[in-house]
């Protein structure tokens, strides 16, 4: 027996889905964006603790931290869509 195909939901519950679905695939962004940071800050102190270098690896680190997150983040959000002006 095969299951029966949902009907697409329609008016404002259409709506209200369509936005839950549109904030769950940025919901992770921010925890990735600051995972991105602390990973490179850390590897950056790791480096400094062996090099004896304090603080300029670290300084590196969260300097290449924020830019790869930056660029993973504008590259996952599309550019807003906005609408016409009347």
């Amino acid at each position: 027996m095969e299951p029966k195909e949902r009907e697409p939901l329609a008016g404002p519950a259409a709506r209200r889905q369509q936005t839950a679905v549109e904030w769950s695939r940025y919901a992770g962004l921010g925890a990735q964006f600051a995972a991105t940071i602390g990973l490179f800050t850390w590897l950056g102190w790791w480096a400094d603790t062996r090099l004896s270098s304090s603080p300029w690896c670290m300084l590196v680190g969260v300097a290449l931290g924020f830019t790869g997150g930056l660029i993973a983040l504008v590259k996952a959000v599309p550019s807003a869509k906005r609408p016409p002006s009347e």
